[in-house]
């Protein structure tokens, strides 16, 4: 697994201890400049202190600017890492997410969840194969049509009656109102957690069948969905 987010947080904290150091040696410099000015100051028209001490005090407000941005790298660098983590936490189990391809394994069920945003009074669910062939579809007015989220179980098999094979599918679904308008609905999937990647700042979950979905899209994390 990349853990690029987390080092990045690293290389942050790293950056802004590195200005920090870089500023404390021009501070360094600047007093040594303002020892030897004032040494050497005529005495008929001595330095202006009152520059010097905005000079001062402007320095001071960049070194605090610095040492509050090195604690929100740190900061940031925690949150990483504790996102990771919980990433990490899903391999091994199913998530949702707003998709239409899924990873079937040859048995058992399926649950095909999809939102509508307004009841319909029908809505089709039609599961195709990789190369876009149908091989189950159907129409339901009775349920699986009220307004919010909703949830239609495909035994697995195809029209013709026997279980469909392993292999990826992809989902669509359709519904309609009472006067035939058409209703959009939002059709999301489950996939199995094989591996996490960080990349920058975006933590991805390999699925199982090469499907790549983003942690933050995530909606439901369960052992196995079909007894949600």
């Amino acid at each position: 697994m990349s853990v690029s987010a987390y080092q990045a947080g690293l290389t942050a904290d790293s950056a802004t201890g590195g200005a920090l150091q870089s500023l404390s040696g021009n501070q360094a410099t600047f007093l040594k400049l303002l020892t030897t000015q004032l040494q050497n100051q005529d005495p008929l028209a001595p330095t202006d202190t009152n520059q010097f001490t905005q000079q001062l005090v402007m320095y001071s407000q960049v070194e605090q600017q610095i040492d509050t941005n090195k604690k929100l790298d740190k900061i940031t660098g925690l949150m990483g890492n504790t996102q990771i983590q919980s990433a990490l936490s899903t391999v091994g189990s199913y998530v949702q997410y707003p998709g239409n391809s899924f990873k079937y394994d040859g048995s058992g069920s399926y649950n095909v969840d999809y939102n509508l945003p307004s009841a319909a009074a029908s809505s089709t669910i039609t599961v195709t194969d990789a190369n876009g062939n149908q091989v189950y579809s159907t129409t339901t007015s009775t349920s699986g049509t009220a307004a919010g989220d909703n949830t239609y179980v495909w035994n697995g098999t195809t029209d013709q009656g026997i279980t469909a094979p392993s292999g990826t599918y992809n989902v669509a679904v359709t519904a309609q109102d009472a006067s035939g308008n058409p209703i959009s609905p939002t059709v999301s999937v489950w996939g199995l957690v094989t591996q996490v990647q960080a990349t920058g700042t975006d933590i991805n979950l390999l699925l199982s069948g090469g499907n790549t979905v983003s942690f933050s899209n995530v909606s439901n994390i369960s052992p196995n969905p079909s007894y949600q």
